[in-house]
């Protein structure tokens, strides 16, 4: 049967604020079935993306002119656009100076884990009561595409592979503010993936792979799903523990 008894029927199954996600790319980037987006949206989608997959590394300033080239849009769309990425903490915009992209500071490496793995062992609980099959079946293709993923070995597919799968595993939490709350979380967590997948060394793409969580998703197995996830990352926490390399006068980054 495919409605779960403890989910409310009222809830809509898709947060409006993260559009594209299901089809495999950043939760909050716009998509085919999205209305036409200002050129301020796509300003600001293309620039958090770039941020996120760090084509634009911590700390490199934003120069106007080039992206306003690169991004063929106008001034003020670009600027409209750094402000909400200073709002949600990705870039930093000094008085009277240029904006650059936000360094990644130890100390917020592990908070941002910590919160990341509180909200997806929750989401993980949820999913095992309440995922329906066709849940399921998206975890289960998510999974396989990740696994693709791993072995080819591409930093980018691998990152964006690894986002549907957590997207998919919050929609079938049945929880919009759950889901929310993990995309929130994933912008920063996003860019400490790509630096450990790219710098972290060796991947054994069987120690990585999603299948536990979604096993114990299809079991209906809450506990073991819990366990299943707190496992996944914890592999990317000791990762992470290798990659301090710097320590400046604010404090060590990344």
């Amino acid at each position: 049967m495919d409605h779960p008894t403890n989910r409310r029927p009222s809830r809509p199954d898709t947060a409006p604020a993260l559009p594209g996600a299901a089809a495999g790319v950043l939760p909050g980037t716009v998509s085919n079935d999205e209305p036409r987006p200002s050129q301020s949206q796509i300003a600001y989608e293309r620039l958090r993306e770039k941020i996120i997959m760090l084509e634009l590394q911590p700390g490199e300033r934003l120069v106007e002119l080039q992206l306003i080239a690169e991004l063929g849009i106008g001034r003020t769309p670009l600027r409209e656009a750094i402000q909400r990425l200073v709002q949600y903490g990705l870039v930093v915009a000094p008085p009277r100076q240029s904006a650059f992209v936000a360094p990644i500071q130890a100390f917020e490496i592990a908070e941002i884990v910590e919160v990341r793995e509180i909200l997806e062992r929750s989401s993980a609980r949820l999913a095992a009561s309440r995922a329906t099959a066709k849940d399921i079946r998206a975890l289960r293709d998510a999974s396989d595409r990740f696994d693709e993923c791993m072995e080819d070995g591409n930093t980018r597919d691998i990152v964006l592979a690894d986002t549907r799968f957590h997207d998919t595993l919050a929609l079938a939490a049945h929880n919009n503010h759950l889901r929310q709350s993990i995309a929130w979380n994933r912008d920063y967590g996003g860019r400490l993936w790509c630096l450990s997948v790219s710098r972290g060394g060796p991947m054994p793409p069987a120690d990585y792979s999603h299948t536990p969580i979604v096993d114990a998703v299809k079991a209906k197995d809450p506990e073991a799903a819990e366990r299943a996830i707190s496992a996944h990352i914890g592999l990317f926490r000791m990762r992470l523990q290798r990659m301090i390399t710097e320590v400046t006068p604010e404090g060590p980054r990344l």
